[in-house]
């Protein structure tokens, strides 16, 4: 905890969080609800910022703590705990006491614009004190699962995959199996209880009109999300002494390990041939595409939200395809799948990095565009045919929802609504499409220069995602003030050539640039660490020595510093 409060990024990250905190409500508050009382806006802003709030308790806990202990491991370092005084329990309890700080601050730095709403009216404080010990109790769950998955863990990327699994089964999972047990005769009496057991049941129950209504199940939520928190917790203390060496495997483990290795690789006949035909491709291509099962992963899930879709439609007996659910069930799709290819992307060099190998890789005869074309093929051996077949599907539902308005005689929702969701669909998945390409290149000079492979995925969120929603809600509101009162489809119209706009200019200018960096200073960045410097402060000390040659007068050419 000492080392986390001296670290700059605990204080700057509470003014980033009150910022991106800040762009929605005052979206909200200028944009268009014309129609709204202040009662109603103020409890539409206090939906809006709990929905973002409860992701960022649940994402933070990802980011923060996935890595915490796996690091040590693989460091050889957790082991030196063990040669003090030091209880299980005490290394646990200081991880988590750490990693959650930054978490923590951001949280309680968003509680006075949680209370704006209240001002507004719509909110009591009933429902803040419920949101913030709704937001508390999942950053605790969340960050002991996130810190027993790293306890069990060695590798970065599966330790945040193996999380983001668990915290998607405890989220999505549960209500998934209470809707299943609903639609059945028999054991339909269970369901309320695997649905109440989400960690999102008791945020969906913090207003009053929903507390007040079933003020038990509220509260049966939170306790059930408590204790497990306290489970993982107890789980972690109960498994670290036992898990922190790396032992050979003996016995029935050996055995489960080889079938695990032969699961990912093949066997060795298999393994050979596949080598030779990659090995003649890109000798980077191989390394990257070892475990060639991976290309099934994205399979798995497709056809696994495609199985529990259709089951969805066949239970809930749906005729049509509608423009709104297709838009959100795509926009989380697309997410997913960004996410995924922007994390082994960000993992690329990091890893290499981390373990020396990147300098003896550029140390060989492979030039550095043959480095990028290998990583590049492996991305696409693992995305490109789901992607496609996902993009492909979307648009022909698309189609149907098209003609479904066209056919059908009344609309729920106004046809110049139903347009801008037509719109809103294609310019998602162009978005999606743009930013895959992107981030495959400002991921991978990102884990260059990033101290992790999670730091490197924050990164690339923040050029590509975060900037663009920033700045097109800055236009939006700038243009709600300076001009006179808009008609809703002319704003609905401006919001989203706004988005693709931003999203389209951060896409081309953060690849071009981290595409000349990574082609122009890849062998300069990979060496910096050996003069005694950080590959992420490159930048600010050559803008260092610029300044000290103008004020001592070196001539422009000079290079004091030899080590690079």
């Amino acid at each position: 905890m000492r080392a986390a409060s001296r670290r700059s990024s605990t204080y700057w990250s509470r003014a980033q969080v009150v910022v991106a905190a800040l762009v929605p409500t005052a979206f909200l508050l200028i944009g268009p609800m014309d129609l709204m009382t202040p009662s109603q806006r103020g409890a539409q802003i206090f939906q809006t910022l709990a929905f973002l709030a409860f992701f960022f308790a649940i994402f933070s806990a990802v980011r923060l703590t996935a890595d915490c202990i796996s690091s040590e491991k693989r460091e050889g370092t957790l082991g030196f705990l063990f040669l003090t005084d030091l209880k299980p329990y005490d290394v646990v309890l200081g991880k988590l006491s750490a990693t959650s700080l930054t978490a923590l601050y951001g949280l309680l730095s968003l509680l006075p614009v949680l209370a704006i709403p209240v001002l507004m009216g719509g909110v009591t404080l009933g429902d803040l004190a419920r949101l913030t010990l709704v937001l508390l109790n999942t950053l605790f769950f969340a960050l002991s699962v996130a810190l027993f998955v790293s306890t069990v863990s060695w590798h970065e990327r599966k330790a945040v995959g193996m999380t983001m699994l668990l915290l998607f089964g405890f989220g999505a999972g549960l209500p998934m199996v209470g809707g299943l047990l609903a639609s059945l005769n028999g054991p339909a009496e269970l369901a309320p209880w695997f649905t109440q057991a989400s960690p999102g049941y008791a945020c969906g129950r913090i207003e009053s009109a929903a507390y007040g209504a079933a003020p038990g199940a509220f509260w049966f939520s939170t306790a059930v999300t408590h204790a497990l928190g306290w489970l993982f917790f107890v789980l972690s203390c109960r498994v670290l002494p036992r898990v922190w060496q790396d032992r050979p495997a003996a016995g029935q483990w050996l055995r489960w390990r080889e079938w695990c290795r032969r699961m990912l690789m093949g066997d060795a006949e298999s393994r050979r041939s596949f080598r030779k035909v990659l090995l003649d491709v890109n000798p980077i291509y191989w390394l990257a595409s070892r475990e060639r099962r991976m290309i099934w992963y994205p399979w798995i899930l497709l056809v696994s939200v495609g199985a529990i879709i259709v089951f969805a439609c066949v239970t809930m007996r749906v005729r049509s395809v509608e423009i709104w659910p297709l838009l959100f069930v795509s926009f989380l799709m697309n997410w997913f799948f960004k996410h995924w290819a922007i994390n082994i992307a960000c993992s690329a060099f990091s890893r290499d990095r981390d373990n020396g190998a990147l300098e003896l890789l550029l140390s060989t005869p492979l030039r550095i565009e043959d480095v990028l074309a290998g990583h590049r093929r492996a991305l696409n051996r693992q995305f490109l045919a789901p992607i496609t077949t996902m993009v492909v599907v979307e648009l022909v539902l698309f189609v149907m929802a098209i003609i479904a308005i066209g056919d059908s005689a009344r609309n729920n929702v106004d046809r110049a609504d139903q347009g801008i969701l037509s719109i809103a669909m294609l310019a998602n998945i162009g978005i999606f499409i743009a930013d895959y390409h992107a981030g495959k290149w400002v991921g991978w000079w990102s884990s260059v220069v990033a101290k992790s492979a999670s730091s490197a995925v924050t990164s690339v969120y923040v050029r590509l995602m975060i900037v663009p929603w920033f700045a097109a809600g800055m236009m939006i509101i700038l243009t709600y003030i300076f001009s006179d009162q808009m008609h809703e489809v002319v704003v609905g119209l401006f919001a989203l050539a706004a988005w693709v706009a931003t999203s389209l200019w951060a896409d081309v200018v953060f690849a071009r640039s981290a595409r000349r960096k990574l082609l122009g200073e890849l062998r300069v960045v990979a060496v910096e660490r050996y003069s005694g410097g950080d590959a992420g402060m490159i930048w600010w000390r050559r803008l260092g020595r610029a300044l000290g040659r103008r004020w001592s007068g070196a001539p422009r050419g000079s290079r004091p510093d030899a080590t690079l």
